[in-house]
């Protein structure tokens, strides 16, 4: 489902997505699938570097990122982002562990969000479930 704003740099746009078969049973989380943008900051040789990507499959503890970057299994990364049902809000903030790639598509596991955040994150996944 997309919005007439699928084109605004920073909208969050809901994608309708099947669950594969015997999907849930392998996921500690549950998986929504939205496209949102996103801010990765990390740093590489010692220098600090900020890209922006698309952030997808959301869960509580972990998302799915495409970030145009090189980034190593085990690299921390510091999130910013928006999740739909988030309108007008600060962004959340998540320090992330990358777990697994493919090219620049990241598997990305939460390390670390204040209980502010944690409490909006949870929020928004719940509407998020509301949509199904």
């Amino acid at each position: 489902m997309a919005s007439q704003n699928e084109n605004i740099p920073g909208t969050a746009v809901l994608v309708e997505q099947q669950p594969e078969p015997n999907q849930d049973a392998t996921r500690r989380w549950e998986r929504f699938a939205v496209d949102i943008r996103l801010k990765a900051s990390f740093k590489r040789n010692n220098m600090p570097l900020t890209v922006f990507g698309r952030g997808s499959d959301v869960s509580q503890g972990g998302m799915a990122a495409y970030i145009p970057s090189e980034l190593t299994v085990g690299t921390t990364v510091e999130l910013e982002l928006s999740l739909p049902y988030m309108t007008g809000e600060q962004p959340i903030r998540i320090i992330a562990t990358v777990r697994n790639r493919n090219g620049f598509r990241y598997g990305l596991e939460y390390l670390a969000l204040s209980e502010f955040d944690k409490v909006r994150l949870l929020k928004s996944l719940r509407a998020l479930a509301l949509t199904r």
